[in-house]
């Protein structure tokens, strides 16, 4: 089986793009707008704790149960690949506003917060993609390693959140969304022109 065409070193880079902190620090100050500051804090912490459950989960379990229902990697990655040209053409072309802010932390940790915000469904078939072709426990270690420490850096962000976007402003978020929005796409086509090839 060959490896997928987006190497391994990469990872980094394509988790930045689907759940780093320039895509979750704007949605989660719009979501927590009307919270206190306690409120705020308890909401990112308990969001970062579920969403560090689910890649370990989609990192250590994805690939066998991928297995067991004779799912194969070109599958995951043309589904995966398909979520996340949907996604980024949703964000390219306008999407509407988040939905009511909430008024208690309960009510954004789990939904919409860390799902799908921090944890979207094209980021899990990723991990569960190179999950598929890691050598050995070693790797999938380290991707576990890598994908908690951006789950570090969102909680970082949204402990900052005000701080960062007084700097970043909405022109310049704009102009980042789009941009990422642009190598999101092209990152799902190339996905499901792997799925295609092989």
């Amino acid at each position: 089986m060959t490896p997928p065409e987006i190497p391994f070193r990469q990872l980094f880079v394509l988790l930045f793009m689907m759940t780093g902190p320039l895509r979750v620090v704007p949605s989660f100050a719009a979501m927590a707008r009307n919270l206190t500051a306690a409120d705020r804090s308890e909401a990112a912490f308990r969001a970062v704790r579920i969403s560090i459950a689910a890649v370990v989960l989609a990192i250590f379990l994805g690939r066998l149960i991928m297995k067991s229902w004779g799912a194969s990697p070109q599958a995951v990655a043309a589904a995966s690949g398909l979520l996340l040209a949907l996604a980024s053409l949703q964000g390219i072309l306008g999407k509407p506003d988040p939905s009511e802010p909430a008024t208690e932390a309960d009510g954004i940790a789990m939904s919409p917060l860390a799902f799908p915000t921090m944890v979207p469904p094209f980021a899990v078939g990723v991990l569960i993609l190179f999950a598929s072709f890691a050598q050995g426990n070693g790797q999938l270690v380290s991707m576990a390693g890598l994908a908690v420490g951006m789950l570090l850096l969102d909680w970082l962000g949204m402990r900052h959140a005000d701080r960062i976007l007084a700097v970043l402003r909405p022109p310049v978020l704009r102009v980042l969304g789009s941009v990422f929005g642009v190598l999101q796409l092209s990152l799902g086509l190339e996905m499901i022109r792997f799925a295609l090839r092989d």
